[in-house]
C-alpha cells in the first residue's frame, strides 16, 4: 500500500506528513509505543497499513487492539542449533569441523507446559526446572498439544536413560531472557547406521520417556555418526508491555 502524504507549503518549504489516514490520537500512541517482541512489532507494522479514514469502527478497534497488547506479556521461544563433528565421524570435513545452523525453530510451548508453569506460580516454595534435553527421530509437525517427542532417542547419547542436563543462563539481552545449553553426543550407532535427528524437546523430568515437556522444535534433518555432537541453545524472552 502506498504511503499516503499530506503537502503544506510554509513560505518555501513544502511540509510531508506521513500516514495521514491515522487518526491524530491513534498516531500518537503508535509512535510511543515500542514493540518488545516480534509479535508486538508485526502488530505496529499492520496498524499503520489499515486505512482508516471514515472508518470510525476500524479506529476503535484498532485502538482496543493497541491497549490490549501493550498490557501483554508475552513469551516467545527459540532453538539455535550446532552440529559438532568428531574426526573419527564419517560426515568429518576439518574445513567444518562446527557447522552452525542457527536458530532452527521458534516454536511450540505446549498447553502442558503451560499448565505446568501455572502449577509451580500456585505451589509455594516450587521453582520451575525446565532445563532437560531430549532429542527424537520423527518430523511430525510441532503442536500445542505434544505433551512428548514424537519419537524421542532412547539409546545413543544418553547415560543410564538420562536426557541431557542444559547448562543455565540469563540471555545476553538481558534478564527477561532464560536460556539453557544443552549437548548430546553419540556414542554409537547400530551397524554403521547414521542417526538422523529431527525433533528436540526441552522437560521439566530427567528420565527418557518421561513427560513434563515445555517445549517442542523441529532440528531439521541432522545426520549424526558415532561421536558427533549436537549442541542447542533453547532461549525464552520474556516481554512485558507488547
Amino acid at each position: 500500500m502506498a504511503v499516503e502524504t499530506q503537502r503544506r507549503p510554509v513560505g518555501g518549504i513544502v511540509i510531508v506528513k506521513r500516514d495521514s489516514w491515522i487518526p491524530e490520537d491513534l498516531h500518537d500512541k503508535m509512535r510511543q509505543w515500542d514493540p518488545k517482541s516480534g509479535l508486538g512489532q508485526a502488530v505496529k507494522d499492520m496498524l499503520t497499513m489499515l486505512p482508516y479514514d471514515g472508518r470510525w469502527d476500524l479506529i476503535e478497534k484498532a485502538n482496543d487492539l493497541l491497549a490490549r497488547i501493550t498490557r501483554s506479556v508475552i513469551v516467545e521461544s527459540s532453538l539455535g542449533l550446532k552440529v559438532i563433528r568428531d574426526p573419527s565421524s564419517a560426515f568429518y570435513d576439518s574445513r567444518y569441523p562446527i557447522e552452525d545452523w542457527g536458530i532452527v525453530s521458534r516454536r511450540t510451548i505446549s498447553t502442558t507446559g503451560v499448565e505446568r508453569l501455572v502449577d509451580r506460580f500456585q505451589s509455594s516454595g516450587a521453582y520451575l526446572s525446565f532445563y532437560w534435553h531430549a532429542i527424537g527421530l520423527s518430523s511430525a509437525a510441532e503442536a500445542v498439544a505434544n505433551t512428548a517427542l514424537t519419537n524421542e532417542m532412547t539409546t545413543a547419547g544418553y547415560g543410564l536413560n538420562n536426557r541431557s542436563s542444559g547448562t543455565l543462563t540469563t540471555g545476553a539481552a538481558g534478564p527477561h531472557v532464560f536460556e539453557t545449553v544443552g549437548t548430546v553426543t553419540i556414542d554409537s550407532v547400530t551397524s554403521g547406521t547414521p542417526m538422523v535427528i529431527q525433533e528436540h524437546g526441552l522437560f521439566a523430568t530427567s528420565s527418557v520417556g518421561s513427560t513434563g515437556l515445555w517445549d517442542r522444535h523441529l532440528t531439521g534433518t541432522q545426520t549424526l555418526s558415532t561421536g558427533d555432537s549436537l549442541a542447542v541453545t533453547y532461549s525464552l524472552t520474556v516481554n512485558s508491555g507488547g
